[in-house]
């Protein structure tokens, strides 16, 4: 759904951009921002199949951002609460989670 937003407002741009140095600059920028979106659901995804607080740490260690979210709004905060996972909670909200 995000994607399909993001390519629907690329084509809008396109229209308003006849040069053909401002669309390939419209067109990256949306290429990265898919790609990012896409990283995230997958560290979502690995979280999600993670069975230890100490990997799910690890994880998350790697993330600058901890408040991620998939395509259905999931965060890692959301994701360890869910489990229970008391430990991986208290670390989300101690690296800045939105709560």
């Amino acid at each position: 759904k995000i994607l399909d937003d993001d390519y629907r407002k690329i084509k809008r741009r396109v229209k308003r951009f006849p040069d053909k140095a401002e669309w390939l600059k419209v067109v990256s920028e949306a290429k990265s921002k898919a790609e990012e979106i896409i990283r995230q659901y997958k560290v979502i995804g690995k979280l999600r199949s993670v069975r230890s607080s100490s990997k799910f740490r690890e994880i998350l260690s790697r993330e600058k951002n901890v408040n991620i979210r998939d395509r259905f709004g999931l965060t890692p905060l959301h994701i360890a609460a869910l489990r229970g996972d008391i430990e991986s909670t208290k670390y989300l909200v101690s690296r800045g989670a939105n709560v």
